[in-house]
């Protein structure tokens, strides 16, 4: 078998450690039991994969314990002699504590605090650091250390933390180093174009589009039927900036596109759409993004009809769009072959839309809420929503009951 590169492998460590005089038999025995078991868990095989930290920790994060019934202690013990393996084998030194550092760990104030420099400070104390010296030299170093020599689930995020409650420390604990850390940024690099980016005219359309949606001028031409909420007005100026990128990363330059109405030419369209196919399957967010264009060139661009056509056919193309159903309804469905929650079924399907009916997915005679003693949880909960209503079914019910 080749190995996965040139590193030493899992397989090497296990000899280097068996032929280690230094070591005990029960640590030799240990540590190769830990590498052996967690190739085991992580289904990787020792021959060809490398002693490496960074190669095996999105693995070892991927695992469950309790899959291999393991306790939590189990697992931390496991994956301790599994570092240890690969980084130390022979046990920890005692950590000398230093006197600077063990007075600024009493001031923290808070817990969360004190576990998120934790790691931070037990480092410089390592390395013989003294809070004063703290840099951002120092801090490049601990994040390669989090990297090469621990196991913790993002040594990233656990950088980051760090250097923000270090900052935080600076401005609220009293006698902490005056000494600021530049907080990283780990995220990737947004794929979306800033509106700025764009020409003006471009950027006043837009605003124009977006005000008449929230409402506007209701006397405004440009004023849509049907006022949306401020939340769906964000969703449409995010799926238009994306949009806008996406037609920008298929070829065409930015200050070419001075209207909206270059989003919705035919051939613009089947770029951005074709921007969103993954292994020539359309991702979910593609139907969103084609219905907000053809709204778009509907009600603002106000396109002929063939033109429309045209764009709808397109749109076509993509396929049924993925239905959502809400968590009522999915209850329903759970419940529909279940005779034991017949009464629930019976009532979520057949309630008015206000109670939270499902008339759409399972029209069955409608039943309403009793009130009595023996009514369901559900129906109580959605009598005492409407009590008025309710209450005067029920008393038709009953004369006719009677």
């Amino acid at each position: 078998m080749v190995p996965i590169s040139s590193e030493p492998t899992l397989a090497d460590l296990i000899a280097r450690h068996e032929q280690d005089a230094s070591l005990t038999p029960k640590r030799q025995r240990d540590l190769k039991s830990a590498v052996l078991r967690m190739s085991e868990i992580t289904r990787v095989d020792a021959r060809i994969t490398p002693a490496s930290l960074r190669f095996m920790r999105p693995r070892i994060n991927a695992v469950r314990p309790a899959k291999y019934n393991l306790t939590p202690k189990t697992w931390s013990n496991l994956r301790s002699n599994f570092r240890a393996a690969l980084v130390q084998a022979a046990p920890r030194q005692p950590r000398r504590p230093d006197t600077e550092w063990a007075r600024l760990r009493t001031v923290l104030p808070t817990k969360r605090m004190k576990n998120g420099l934790s790691r931070l400070v037990g480092f410089c104390e390592a390395h013989s650091i003294p809070p004063t010296a703290v840099s951002d030299a120092v801090s490049d170093r601990f994040r390669a250390h989090l990297e090469a020599d621990t196991t913790v689930p993002s040594p990233h995020d656990c950088h980051r933390l760090a250097c923000r409650l270090w900052n935080q420390a600076v401005e609220t604990v009293p006698g902490w180093p005056l000494i600021r850390l530049s907080v990283p940024d780990h995220r990737r690099p947004r794929l979306s174009l800033p509106i700025a980016g764009f020409p003006v005219s471009l950027q006043e359309e837009l605003a124009r589009y977006l005000d008449s949606l929230g409402g506007g001028d209701l006397f405004s031409e440009e004023a849509a039927e049907k006022r949306m909420a401020a939340s769906t007005v964000g969703q449409r100026r995010v799926e238009l900036r994306l949009a806008l990128s996406a037609l920008v990363a298929s070829g065409k330059d930015s200050a070419s596109i001075t209207s909206l109405a270059c989003l919705v030419e035919p051939s613009a369209f089947t770029s951005i759409l074709r921007h969103y196919l993954k292994d020539g399957k359309p991702r979910p967010f593609a139907h969103n993004i084609a219905q907000s264009l053809i709204t778009l060139a509907k009600r603002w661009v106000k396109l002929d009809s063939a033109t429309l056509d045209k764009l709808k056919a397109l749109q076509g193309r993509l396929g049924p769009q993925p239905k959502r159903l809400t968590e009522k309804n999915r209850v329903l469905l759970r419940t529909l072959d279940d005779p034991r929650c017949a009464g629930e079924a019976a009532f979520l399907a057949g309630a008015p839309r206000q109670l939270g009916g499902a008339q759409d997915i399972c029209p069955t005679p409608r039943r309403y809420a009793n009130r009595g003693r023996d009514c369901h949880p559900t129906e109580r909960a959605a009598a005492d929503r409407q009590p008025g209503r309710v209450a005067s079914r029920s008393a038709s019910c009953a004369a006719r009951r009677a």
